[in-house]
């Protein structure tokens, strides 16, 4: 078990990250933006940059402001946090009980990606995911960053967790808990209160987890979304409005007129017709203006032929096979 710490501008802007480091912090998550002051946290660049000095682990974290458009959000991200810093997305509800719903951290989410940034973990509250909703969280983020507190014991870390039970560590939203927030009145080189977190691994299996060694470049991210809006009619993960039909004016996916290939030539039972359904698909597909009916009576007319030159002639009369039904 490894401990770190989360800042702000409210720990002033002499946090000692390197005493923090011999007590045994070895990770710090810095806020980037100050929702109060609708500015860069006062001591963000500060804190990120003696942190990395004292051999921290760092992220950034970012309260994603429900007031703001998701373009305006990300872009405070990428304004204020390097590249090589990953980001944290902060969603809760604020003093003012205002919080981000799941639409909206989509939008930041996915805004974020497709500039290149990595967003290792996701800080989404227990208590709030059950106010909007219960969500499915799973690819928002590989696991949640969750804040569940053992309060009215401060002091150092190692002496808090003592009291944390096993169940802080529970998922929900279809992630797993690998970084827990589990106080806000611990003390850390000399400041109080300061939120405390901890990590069940290794450091570099946090190193891994916060910054990753696969990571795909920005012209991966492009090149995967690319690919997923082919299929689904979206560049939006998990949606699935497809492309208007040109004949009919339907909306379908490439992966519904697979599905329209495949059941005409399931239909008429005959192997011979599997690749003449998929001829007549492709054949569609090249035209330009798609009408899935004209697709599955293209595709059975064309199983029917295939079935009529691979089939050796039969016997007439009575012992002839039955026909096909359509």
């Amino acid at each position: 078990m490894i401990f770190g710490m989360d800042v702000s501008r409210w720990q002033g802007g002499n946090v000692d990250f390197h005493r923090a480091r011999v007590e045994g912090v070895e990770f710090a998550i810095i806020r980037c933006w100050d929702r109060a002051t609708n500015a860069v946290d006062m001591h963000f660049h500060r804190n990120l940059r003696v942190a990395r000095e004292a051999g921290m682990v760092v992220a950034a974290y970012h309260f994603i402001a429900p007031w703001e458009t998701g373009e305006i959000n990300a872009d405070h991200v990428l304004r204020t946090v390097p590249s090589s810093c990953p980001v944290i997305l902060d969603v809760e509800r604020d003093r003012n009980g205002q919080g981000a719903d799941i639409h909206k951290t989509w939008d930041v989410t996915n805004r974020l990606r497709t500039s290149g940034r990595v967003l290792p973990l996701l800080y989404l509250p227990r208590w709030w995911w059950e106010q909007i909703g219960r969500p499915d969280l799973r690819g928002l983020a590989p696991a949640l960053w969750s804040s569940r507190y053992v309060n009215d014991l401060p002091g150092a870390p190692g002496h808090i967790f003592g009291r944390v039970p096993a169940e802080f560590w529970n998922g929900y939203g279809g992630l797993d808990v690998a970084v827990l927030q589990f106080s806000d009145e611990s003390t850390i080189a000399g400041h109080t209160p300061v939120d405390v977190n901890a990590f069940g691994g290794t450091r570099p299996e946090l190193e891994h987890t916060l910054q990753g060694d696969d990571m795909f470049t920005e012209r991966d991210q492009h090149n995967l979304i690319d690919i997923a809006e082919q299929f689904s009619g979206s560049r939006q993960p998990g949606q699935f409005p497809g492309w208007e039909n040109l004949v009919n004016g339907n909306k379908e996916t490439l992966t519904d007129y697979i599905r329209f290939a495949s059941n005409s030539w399931k239909i008429e039972g005959k192997e011979a017709g599997q690749a003449a359904a998929i001829s007549a698909l492709a054949t569609a597909l090249r035209s330009g203006s798609v009408n899935s009916d004209e697709v599955v009576t293209k595709a059975r007319e064309a199983v029917r032929t295939a079935m009529t030159v691979s089939v050796p002639s039969q016997p007439s009369g009575e012992n002839a096979p039955a026909e096909p039904t359509p």
